[in-house]
Parts: structure tokens; sequence; C-alpha cells
């Protein structure tokens, strides 16, 4: 699929999971409300990458790729995995490293583990160089005419896909501790465009 496409159908993703998102209502309890917090910033990530693949800023847009996996993956630790001390150590500003965080949500298909396993042992280091201004950027800037932006547009598709399956993730998780399985079974729709 054309990055172009995937382009159109991350932007109507992004409004569809911010009209159901906006104002949903979750529980008030510390840990709903800090995970979800967590996870709202992931979809912001999600957001951004798609606004700044719209104004060609390649680069800054790949750089986010890293930072939604882990925000995503620190949102899920907190509502599903973390102590309440580690909650609480959480908001002073400790959080366990991000291996850490993998071990707890383990490897199982129902935690989403296997999945997350399957995205660093494929991703980790290109998500490290792309969030470093490593290498993996570099070299996507260096053309025969000059210096320019020249990231493949299959990469930018892949780019989209992976941010909008995080982001399908995300709505997942949000919906689930607003305990609203209509919004559910309508993030099934979307949810096929990444399988």
């Amino acid at each position: 699929m054309s990055a172009e496409l995937n382009l159109d159908r991350a932007k109507e993703l992004g409004v569809w999971l911010h009209d159901r998102t906006n104002g949903l209502a979750l529980p008030k309890d510390d840990r709903a409300r800090i995970g979800a917090a967590a996870l709202y910033l992931a979809q912001e990530h999600h957001d951004a990458i798609i606004v700044l693949i719209g104004a060609r800023l390649y680069g800054s847009a790949f750089a986010l790729a890293r930072l939604l996996l882990e925000t995503y993956v620190r949102g899920v630790w907190l509502l599903n995995f973390a102590s309440d001390i580690q909650l609480q150590n959480y908001m002073k500003g400790e959080c366990p490293k991000f291996y850490m965080l993998l071990e707890a949500i383990g490897n199982s298909p129902e935690t989403g583990g296997e999945w997350l396993k399957g995205i660093k042992e494929k991703n980790w280091d290109q998500f490290n160089e792309l969030t470093h201004g490593g290498a993996a950027q570099v070299v996507r800037r260096i053309t025969e005419e000059g210096i320019e932006s020249a990231y493949p547009e299959e990469e930018q598709s892949r780019l989209l896909e992976f941010s909008g399956e995080v982001a399908i993730r995300v709505a997942a998780e949000l919906f689930a501790i607003a305990g609203n399985e209509l919004l559910l079974e309508e993030l099934c729709r979307y949810d096929t465009w990444y399988s």
C-alpha cells in the first residue's frame, strides 16, 4: 500500500480514535488515571507521527517510533502489572527499565506480550538509531544530489502501519478500562487494517 493511502488511513483512524476517547468516562482511581494518561500520551505520539509524515518531516516522525512503543508499554504496565508501590514510585519519576516492563507483561498473547516481544526483537536496534540520530537517520539524508530527506515510501508506510497498530492497542486498553464493550467491538473494524 502506498504511503499516501496509509497516511489517509492513519488520519481516518486518528479522527475515529479521538472522537471516541476524548471525554471517555474512566474510573477515578489512581491506577486507571495514571495508566490512561500514559496511553493518551502514546496516542499523541501516534498523532504526531501522522502530522510529521504529512509535513514531510520524516526524520522526526521516525524518531517517535521508539517513544510510541515505550509509552504504550508503560501505560499497559501501569494499568495491569505495576504494584501499588511501583505506581507511587513511577509518579515520583522512578520507572523500571524497559526490559523489566516487558518481563512483567510477559510473552502471552492475552497480555499483548507476544506482539511486544516480536516488535522489540525485530526493531529495537533500528528504533534506537532513529531516535538518537544514528546512522539510520543520516543514511536517509544522503542522496546523489546532496543532503535531503530521502525516506523510501515503503518505510513511511511501515511506520504508519506500526503506529496505527499501536494506536489500536492503546484504544483497546482505554476502552477496556472504561468497560465499553461496544467501542471494543467497533475497534475491530480498524484492527483488520494492520493484521
